[in-house]
């Protein structure tokens, strides 16, 4: 997620108000404020996961086993799998699939401001380098190939716990199916958003921006 705050002079709204206060002199003040942002924003998307949820929006439960994960640990030949993907957890917490380590802030100021039509800008981004952080975001499909390897281990793995619970047996056996006949294990993976602006959010923008002019 970006946020891109510009001063131009046909610009609206309270950023854009409040950064055209800042001259070309004041770079300073504005990379300053960038970095507080930055790290503002760090610090929100690091206690969303804790807290399994952001602005009144609770995050659903993960269910267990996940045969996602377990699938995709047997297919790279790990055995046992990963020991979170048979008891509930908290999401994107724990496993291999830990978001939190991902966590990337940046921010960055340019200018273009004495350009014909140019302007400066100070953008700041937030977001995950993780390949599935877009999933956890929006939701959406979630598809494991069972290679023949899988299958074996999965076959090992009931042999080597008959006092599983009946529900992981019933789908190890299911997956074993499947991965005969040829199809992948797909689930759809509900939204789970750690990046979300709010009002509080442009509530602290503000703020920053403000004491970085007094300053300045």
């Amino acid at each position: 997620m970006d946020i891109r705050l510009q001063m131009k002079p046909d610009t609206s709204g309270f950023i854009a108000q409040l950064i055209s206060r800042f001259d070309h002199r004041r770079r300073s003040a504005l990379e300053t404020a960038g970095r507080r942002i930055r790290d503002y924003f760090l610090l929100e998307m690091k206690a969303t996961f804790p807290r399994q949820g952001r602005a009144g929006f609770k995050w659903p439960a993960r269910p267990s086993p996940n045969m996602i994960g377990i699938i995709d640990d047997f297919n790279h030949g790990h055995y046992p799998p990963h020991e979170d993907w048979f008891r509930d957890r908290p999401a994107g917490q724990g496993g291999r699939d830990d978001i939190r380590k991902t966590l990337v802030a940046s921010s960055s100021w340019y200018s273009t401001r004495w350009a014909p039509g140019g302007t400066s800008e100070l953008r700041v981004s937030f977001g995950s380098t993780a390949p599935f952080a877009s999933r956890q975001q929006t939701g959406g499909p979630s598809r494991q190939p069972i290679t023949v390897g899988a299958q074996g281990l999965l076959r090992r793995y009931l042999r080597d716990h008959p006092n599983m619970l009946p529900l992981a047996r019933r789908r190890f056996g299911k997956a074993i199916h499947m991965g005969k006949e040829g199809y992948d294990w797909t689930i759809r993976s509900a939204a789970r958003p750690f990046l979300i602006f709010t009002d509080s959010d442009a509530d602290e923008v503000n703020r920053i921006f403000t004491e970085e002019l007094a300053r300045g």
